[in-house]
C-alpha cells in the first residue's frame, strides 16, 4: 500500500513542481518553502519505510550468471572435443 501511494505523490509532485516553478512567480500558487519541506518530508518518511522494511536474509542465487555460463560450458566441451 505505501508502494502504491508514494507512487501518486510522486506523480502529482512530478506534476506540481514544474507547474510551481513556471508559475508561481507571477500568480504565487505556494509558498516555495513549504513546497520544499512536504517534499522532503515525503522523501524522509520513503527513507524511514525503507529501512524499517525486513531485507531478504539469502538471496535467491536461481538466476545467478555465473552458474548459466557454467552449465553451457559443461555443455559445450563435448562438441569441441570432437
Amino acid at each position: 500500500m505505501w508502494d502504491i501511494s508514494l507512487g501518486v505523490v510522486m506523480y502529482v509532485l512530478m506534476w506540481l513542481i514544474p507547474f510551481v516553478a513556471a508559475y508561481n512567480p507571477t500568480f504565487h500558487l505556494i509558498d516555495i518553502k513549504l513546497l520544499a519541506i512536504s517534499i522532503s518530508v515525503v522523501f524522509l518518511c520513503d527513507s524511514i519505510v525503507s529501512l524499517m522494511t525486513p531485507q531478504l536474509v539469502s538471496p535467491d542465487y536461481s538466476f545467478d550468471l555465473s552458474e548459466y555460463e557454467t552449465h553451457f560450458v559443461r555443455m559445450a566441451e563435448p562438441l569441441a572435443q570432437k
